[in-house]
């Protein structure tokens, strides 16, 4: 089974809606940030936290950016 029918059969299954192109997008790039800027193990759990919150993946993606960009005293 290729990614995209598991995800639409994982969602159907959960009662949700399979993400949008752009949803798996933002999400692929959360899990990327996550795990460039920390360790590889950040990249589902905050993907997971991201869902938690409620939040957009879009949203999260943002959020993640800012943490990982190096502040003035870093």
């Amino acid at each position: 089974m290729d990614a995209t029918t598991w995800i639409e059969e994982f969602s159907a299954a959960l009662g949700v809606d399979a993400p949008s192109e752009q949803e798996r997008a933002d999400v692929l790039s959360l899990a990327s940030v996550a795990a460039n800027a920390s360790e590889r193990m950040a990249a589902p759990i905050c993907c997971w936290v991201a869902a938690r919150a409620g939040r957009p993946a879009g949203e999260a993606l943002a959020v993640a950016r800012r943490l990982a960009m190096p502040g003035p005293a870093d």
